[in-house]
């Protein structure tokens, strides 16, 4: 089987958008990437995490492991008994990443 890379991928109607599928003999590897900078707080649990800046306001977005596990169960009902992998990036260098992970 030969490796297939779809970016942007939009299902569920276009109410959701998957910035990149790796489709791969060992499953589907859903990515999903943010170029955010500062540093990031959260846990994996929150629905939201903060995004701090030192001279401008403090943002919140949408918890990107929350974001990935709705896309990957959407992903499990049209393709059942494949695995499906979570993959989160941050692709800005500027970004200090601070995650809790609350699962012992």
């Amino acid at each position: 089987m030969k490796n297939k890379f779809i970016c942007n991928f939009i299902y569920d109607n276009h109410k959701t958008e998957i910035d990149f599928l790796l489709i791969h003999e060992t499953g589907v590897y859903v990515f999903e990437a943010k170029h955010y900078k500062g540093t990031i707080y959260g846990k994996d649990s929150d629905n939201t995490w903060t995004q701090f800046f030192k001279t401008t306001s403090n943002k919140t977005f949408r918890n990107p492991l929350v974001q990935n596990g709705y896309h990957m169960r959407a992903l499990s009902n049209l393709l059942p008994g494949i695995p499906i992998y979570s993959v989160i990036v941050f692709t800005n260098e500027d970004a200090d990443v601070r995650v809790e992970n609350t699962n012992p």
